[in-house]
């Protein structure tokens, strides 16, 4: 018998605890970046939709940048930019832990939850880190208070934009209706 242990990456075998708490985490992060996403539309002047197409596809960095930048633009009270900052910062903190559960491989060996890191910058690093599901609900917490003090804050200074105005319907406006109706004529 192997003294190495069967690492066991079939997802389907993971722990419903482990589960439970990985979608927790997961979802409080969704939580916290549709947050994010709303305020950055306010700093920029413009309506929940607009801003919704805009930030969409943005990556974590530059959401924050923006942020940040867009923040010392529309925001003038010196106390309140400090107090932003301590958001953002615990935000993008509590974000990166998020990482692991959402890119990483988890698997099984001998009844530990483990995730394997993979880094590729100057070499390849390959790792592997113990999962706690206590761990992982603390870190979904953290998370989710980050993102309601980034709500509270915006709420309380009156940052997030205006609902979007009646707009005309859009359908036949899409790249494929387009085509369609060129292929008519």
């Amino acid at each position: 018998m192997s003294d190495f242990p069967v690492h066991d990456f079939d997802p389907r075998n993971i722990p419903p605890d482990m589960l439970r708490a990985i979608g927790s985490i997961i979802t409080c992060t969704s939580f916290a970046e549709a947050i994010l996403d709303q305020i950055l539309a306010g700093f920029i002047n413009t309506d929940v939709e607009i801003g919704s197409a805009v930030t969409a596809h943005m990556s974590m960095p530059l959401k924050f940048g923006i942020l940040r930048s867009t923040a010392e633009i529309v925001i003038n009270n010196l106390q309140d930019l400090d107090e932003l900052d301590g958001i953002i910062d615990e935000l993008e903190n509590a974000l990166k832990q998020r990482n692991i559960y959402a890119h990483d491989q988890i698997g099984i060996a001998r009844d530990q939850v483990f995730a394997v890191s993979t880094k590729a910058r100057a070499g390849l690093e390959v790792g592997l880190k113990p999962l706690a599901v206590d761990k992982i609900e603390a870190e979904a917490i953290r998370i989710y208070n980050a993102g309601m003090a980034l709500f509270t804050f915006a709420g309380m200074r009156n940052l997030f934009p205006a609902s979007p105005p009646p707009r005309t319907p859009r359908q036949h406006k899409t790249k494929a209706a387009r085509k369609r109706l060129r292929k008519k004529i």
